[in-house]
């Protein structure tokens, strides 16, 4: 009967373990905004997920095996010389600006009003994650999108300069 009991919670702490993995989702929406003025939805989530003892990650509709939760995706933007910025992962096409949300986290972006900009900024942009602002200050800008066991746990960026003058915020 000893036995029996032990080898009963043995297969339930098997059980416990094999079910507790970090599996997470975080849905990522917003629009884009392209040059000739109209806006498009964007769907682009994050996941983490276990199958039969199989990790796989997901950033919009791209899936990978993995060993363990990733510690970032980047994001990359590339400004061309017209001043619009290009996101693959967003839009096949150049952008004015983007507006994505992804839990409780945003991350904005918007072509700077003729009246405020400067030509000193790259590409005159605004951005704006979470609740920092920023101007770029190259022509391959980066969202750094950092993740922990529970989903996304930061978003930081590199190609920026910290805006002093605060353009104006939001739309």
């Amino acid at each position: 009967m000893k036995a029996l009991l032990q080898w009963g919670f043995a297969l339930i702490l098997m059980t416990l373990t094999f079910t507790a993995h970090a599996d997470w989702l975080e849905k990522g929406k917003g629009t884009v905004t392209y040059p000739s003025g109209r806006v498009d939805n964007i769907n682009f989530d994050f996941e983490y997920k276990t199958v039969f003892d199989e990790h796989y990650f997901r950033a919009g509709q791209s899936q990978i095996h993995v060993d363990e939760v990733p510690p970032n995706y980047i994001l990359n933007m590339i400004i061309n010389d017209a001043g619009n910025i290009y996101v693959a992962e967003f839009s096949n096409g150049f952008l004015h600006g983007f507006d994505f949300h992804l839990g409780k986290h945003r991350v904005w972006v918007r072509k700077l009003p003729e009246d405020e900009r400067d030509g000193e900024i790259m590409g005159d942009f605004l951005v704006k994650i979470d609740d920092k602002d920023y101007l770029f200050n190259t022509t391959h800008p980066t969202v750094i999108f950092e993740f922990d066991e529970n989903g996304v746990a930061d978003i930081s960026g590199s190609g920026y300069i910290k805006d002093l003058d605060l353009h104006g915020g939001e739309e």
